[in-house]
């Protein structure tokens, strides 16, 4: 190994669930790296992930609407599909997750069901993500601690509404409850230009 980073603790559920996140620089457009995670004697695997290219053309996944009616049967299911498609498309670059990962924001259960069957393809391509109206109790509170997402939204909303660029591509998330009367009644009318 070459070099190690500290990741960042964000505490999603207090004695239960933590989310790290580190920030990875000086890294080569198109090259796949090597990576393991851990601390103290507890450490994944070796897993693999390759950064993004500078132009051209690619592939990606776009999902959405993951929740369940059965927790444990349905999101095995996902995680088969998900796992089958990234096998026949070994291509892809990342995945797009358009809202609705879990069915309850606040149970964690649904979220060690979307981690753990999403761990074997999203180990590998970076997943980037909307909140719909399923992670959303007026703020998407709990979504917003369990992902690392860019910073660059407008002030106050940075991780609800953000950017990023892929090759020779744009793409924009915005959370599209950010409108709904709940939170326009909790923000105010002052808060709006309606």
């Amino acid at each position: 190994w070459t070099s190690f980073t500290k990741g960042k603790k964000t505490v999603t559920l207090e004695g239960h669930y933590c989310r790290y996140s580190a920030r990875i620089t000086k890294l080569t457009a198109d090259t796949k790296y090597y990576y393991i995670i851990g601390a103290g004697s507890k450490w994944t695997a070796k897993r693999t992930f390759t950064t993004g290219i500078e132009s051209g053309d690619f592939s990606f996944m776009s999902l959405g609407d993951v929740q369940l009616v059965d927790r444990n049967e349905d999101y095995a299911a996902w995680g088969d599909d998900i796992a089958a498609a990234y096998k026949r498309e070994p291509g892809i670059k990342f995945s797009l997750m358009t809202g609705d990962l879990i069915n309850v924001s606040t149970e964690i259960r649904d979220w060690n069901g979307f981690f753990n069957n999403a761990a074997p393809v999203f180990s590998r391509i970076p997943m980037m993500t909307t909140s719909g109206n399923h992670e959303t109790l007026v703020v998407p509170s709990v979504y917003l601690k369990m992902m690392s997402l860019p910073k660059n939204g407008p002030k106050g909303l940075e991780e609800e509404v953000y950017s990023f660029d892929y090759g020779d591509c744009h793409f924009v998330s915005l959370n599209s409850n950010l409108l709904s009367d709940r939170r326009r009644k909790r923000m105010g009318s002052k808060k709006w230009n309606a």
